[in-house]
């Protein structure tokens, strides 16, 4: 629900190298519908890189070149 323009940056999971998976984030995602869909898209596609205590990285599968 954030506006697109507070961010610097593209913040859309599309976008994404990396996604980071904590203890917070499990509650939030645990909350909020939408995002709980893009972190599982993530968990359940890309792979895991890190792991250590309550965190966990994923990275994005490599993108074909065209």
């Amino acid at each position: 629900g954030l506006a697109r323009s507070r961010f610097a940056y593209d913040t859309s999971l599309g976008a994404a190298s990396y996604l980071i998976i904590d203890d917070f984030t499990r509650r939030w995602i645990a909350e909020n519908e939408q995002e709980r869909h893009l972190a599982a898209v993530a968990m359940h596609t890309w792979t895991v890189v890190y792991h250590r205590g309550e965190y966990t990285v994923y990275a994005r599968p490599a993108r074909r070149a065209r």
